[in-house]
C-alpha cells in the first residue's frame, strides 16, 4: 500500500482512535485496541472522516497526527453530535477486544472455549427429574 494513499491515512487515524480508546498496558501484556482485529463498519469510516474535517479546519493537521490532548478535545467536540455513532464504535471494540484470547488471559478472566476441550460439566443427579418424566406429554404436535 502506498504510504501517502488515502486508505494508508484512514488506517492511520483508525489505529490512531482506537489506541486512544484502549491504549497499550505493558505492565499487564494488554495490546492496543488496534492490534486486535477490529473490522469497522460503514459508521465508524464516517466516524473517522468527521474526525479528519474537523481535525484539519481546528488544527490544520489530519486526526492521526495530533497530540492525545487534541485528539480528547476534538473527539468531546464532536461527541456531542454524534453520541450514538460514539457509542456504537466503543462498543464494537470493547466486544471485539475483549473476546481476544490474549486479551482473556491478562485480565484474568478465564477464557475457555466450551468445545471440544472446554470447560467440564459435572455429573447431576438425574432423579430429580423423574416427576417430569412421569408427568408425561404436556404439549400438543402440530
Amino acid at each position: 500500500m502506498n504510504f501517502l494513499s488515502p486508505e494508508y491515512e484512514n488506517e492511520q487515524g483508525l489505529d490512531s482512535l482506537l489506541d486512544l480508546m484502549i491504549p497499550a498496558d505493558s505492565s499487564r501484556s494488554l495490546p492496543p485496541g488496534s492490534a486486535v482485529g477490529f473490522q469497522p463498519d460503514a459508521l465508524a469510516w464516517e466516524n473517522l472522516k468527521s474526525l479528519n474535517e474537523e481535525s484539519l479546519k481546528t488544527f490544520e493537521k489530519k486526526f492521526y497526527l495530533l497530540t492525545n490532548a487534541q485528539k480528547i478535545a476534538l473527539i468531546k467536540g464532536l461527541k456531542r453530535h454524534q453520541q450514538t455513532a460514539f457509542a456504537r464504535l466503543a462498543r464494537h471494540l470493547a466486544e471485539v477486544y475483549y473476546l481476544v484470547p490474549e486479551v482473556a488471559r491478562a485480565i484474568g478472566s478465564g477464557h475457555q472455549v466450551p468445545f471440544p476441550e472446554g470447560y467440564s460439566v459435572e455429573e447431576g443427579d438425574l432423579s430429580l427429574l423423574e416427576p417430569v418424566y412421569l408427568r408425561g406429554r404436556i404439549y400438543r404436535e402440530i
